[in-house]
């Protein structure tokens, strides 16, 4: 069976004026299927995050390929990368990258301003912060929100277009534990809708719900 998604012999590197060339990812190749939740685990500066902007166009590898349903989407035009972070990929970044001037209920229905869902904006978001427990805070700026409230306001942005692949960079790395068990609760229902979930992380103790675990060491992957 082919796969859904798949990152074929990825390298990346960087230069710094100190440390000269520093190899980030180093021919790394995964396999995911689609309802798959996927994890890379691995330490703080072992290149997961790198290869998660990469998974979703965000950077750009020095090599290899990527496929989704079998096409090269690398080598998509910036106009038909765009379209496809807008209509097929939600992001959750680990820095939240919400808009200050913003309401939480703005934040989480800027996505869809641009897309076909638009129509169905306000009350998507709505349900969405709902569902994370946050429609009471819906008209709170993000100053006026803890982190945790951000983190939860980030993921429900990355959802409002009902995207089929979920990117999520330590989703859970601003939680308490409390709100980090229902958090992973409800991406255990989106994987139920048949979502596929891509997850960064380095707390070990969450292997348990995925479907398949790599580890990314020194640029290196190993599953």
């Amino acid at each position: 069976m082919s796969s859904f998604l798949s990152a074929q012999n990825i390298s990346k590197h960087y230069n710094s004026a100190d440390a000269g060339r520093i190899q980030v990812l180093d021919n790394v190749s995964l396999d995911i299927q689609q309802g798959d939740w996927a994890m890379l685990i691995g330490s703080s500066g072992s290149g997961k995050s790198t290869f998660l902007n990469i998974l979703g166009t965000l950077d750009k590898a020095d090599s290899g390929r990527l496929l989704l349903q079998g096409k090269n989407y690398a080598k998509f035009s910036a106009m038909a990368k765009a379209k496809l972070r807008q209509d097929q990929l939600g992001f959750v970044f680990q820095s939240f990258q919400l808009i200050p001037e913003l309401t939480a209920l703005e934040n989480v229905m800027l996505p869809a301003q641009f897309s076909s869902q638009s129509n169905q904006a306000k009350k998507r978001s709505m349900e969405l912060l709902e569902r994370v427990g946050l429609a009471s805070r819906s008209t709170h700026h993000p100053g006026a929100l803890s982190g945790g409230e951000q983190q939860r306001v980030a993921i429900c942005r990355a959802l409002v277009n009902d995207p089929d692949i979920i990117l999520a960079d330590e989703p859970t790395g601003n939680l308490d534990p409390k709100t980090s068990e229902e958090l992973i609760e409800f991406f255990s229902e989106l994987r139920k809708q048949g979502k596929t979930i891509v997850m960064v992380t380095h707390d070990h103790q969450l292997k348990k719900y995925a479907s398949k675990v790599f580890t990314l060491k020194k640029g290196k992957l190993s599953s």
